[in-house]
């Protein structure tokens, strides 16, 4: 099966369905949709854990163990939680194809088409790294509706983006990815896209 991709949001991974069985999530106009999790791995051997939201009829290839490849866009959905909004991500599964044979690192690709919706912000880490963190905004096509999406990047690109100002279009292509981190003494997920390839929408 050929996946391509297209559009403002959209999103192809391969990995291999992780431990956890699916999770009932939802339910839209008579059709249940269940979270999993996608292991899929990294250049450098690191496995990033990629939430999924998958439909009822394509749950039979959801299998504990088994390598997979997906296509469809990342979703964002705002939760209430202890009085406060918790951004939840996840890959909304349109496509999946269950004939790849070897795991493959670079199927991990995302394209986004959006607009900054937050000043982003520069740092240098501890090591010397330049890193910007921004969030883009990503419209749901026939939708009055919008996606929220974490984005990083680093070295050049992160000073391209350091001054860039809040409503620039910009269009990217990156990989998805989570990172464990501590707070509170609780260790804790986060989901974002790594851009290693960045314009704006003026160019």
């Amino acid at each position: 099966m050929k996946m391509k991709l297209e559009g403002n949001n959209q999103a192809i991974a391969q990995g291999t369905v992780g431990d956890v069985a699916p999770v009932f999530s939802h339910e839209v106009f008579g059709k249940a949709y269940y979270k999993t999790v996608l292991q899929v791995p990294r250049f450098s051997g690191i496995m990033d854990k990629i939430p999924c939201m998958v439909s009822e009829q394509d749950l039979k290839y959801i299998v504990k163990g088994e390598m997979i490849k997906v296509a469809g866009y990342f979703q964002s959905y705002n939760k209430p939680q202890d009085g406060k909004t918790k951004l939840l991500l996840y890959l909304f599964v349109k496509e999946v194809d269950t004939t790849v044979k070897e795991n493959c690192w670079a199927d991990n690709v995302i394209i986004l088409d959006g607009f900054l919706c937050k000043k982003p912000t520069y740092r240098v880490t501890p090591l010397g790294k330049e890193i910007t963190d921004f969030i883009l905004a990503v419209n749901r096509p026939g939708l009055s509706a919008s996606d929220y999406i974490p984005c990083i990047c680093w070295r050049e690109n992160a000073r391209f983006m350091a001054d860039m100002s809040v409503g620039t279009p910009i269009k990217l292509e990156g990989r998805m990815q989570s990172r464990e981190y501590s707070k509170n003494e609780q260790l804790w997920t986060a989901y974002e896209v790594s851009a290693n390839q960045i314009r704006t929408g003026y160019k």
